[in-house]
């Protein structure tokens, strides 16, 4: 649901999003055209995945310590089971939201949560912080001799900025918002409006 005056703010997501894709894809090209330069030999490639990778394990790990980015949230005002969330540094019966947000997968579940949770159950600044931290690292990641999609992360960013628009506004339709902030966020990126248009109706 959602209340007419909203269909404002969803325009101007549309806006803000597809300015990110763009950004996206011109950074990415970029950055891949320096790799085909200089990055060449199979041993190069493989010492940027371990570095890439590494990286982004630090900041995995270190970002839901930092007490202005993560929130500890009850175990009782969620609705999917407790075993999808982390406790992390939390105390007993509590979760850490961007712990939760980063240490699960985004093919699904954490896209679920974000779809499906109630506004209480992830703040503002940790569904920012989580789909700044995707964004960069996938600029960097999205063209690296490993195999990956941009169709699933891109709607996890799009559905973490989405929420943390939500909250921007003070929306308590913050499923909505997520799944609008998904669909604004891939069509910056990809041309697949058709496609695109029935996967979210379908959600």
């Amino acid at each position: 649901s959602f209340a007419f005056l909203e269909l404002f703010n969803f325009a101007a997501m549309g806006v803000v999003n597809g300015i990110i894709g763009a950004v996206f894809v011109e950074l990415n090209k970029r950055i891949n055209n320096l790799r085909r330069k200089y990055l060449r030999t199979w041993s190069v490639k493989l010492v940027e995945v371990f570095v890439i990778a590494t990286i982004s394990s630090v900041l995995m790990f270190l970002l839901p310590v930092v007490p202005a980015f993560a929130s500890c949230h009850s175990l009782d005002n969620i609705r999917a089971e407790q075993m999808y969330f982390h406790r992390f540094n939390g105390d007993e019966g509590y979760y850490n939201d961007l712990a939760t947000l980063l240490f699960t997968p985004a093919a699904g579940t954490s896209i679920n949560l974000l779809f499906w949770e109630n506004k209480e159950a992830f703040s503002g600044i940790s569904c920012l912080v989580a789909g700044v931290v995707h964004l960069v690292l996938l600029i960097f990641i999205f063209g690296m001799s490993i195999g990956m999609g941009i169709f699933v992360p891109m709607l996890y960013i799009g559905a973490c900025f989405g929420r943390a628009f939500a909250t921007v506004v003070s929306s308590a339709n913050v499923r909505t918002y997520a799944i609008v902030g998904s669909v604004a966020t891939v069509a910056g990126v990809t041309r697949i409006l058709v496609s695109l248009t029935v996967i979210m109706v379908q959600t």
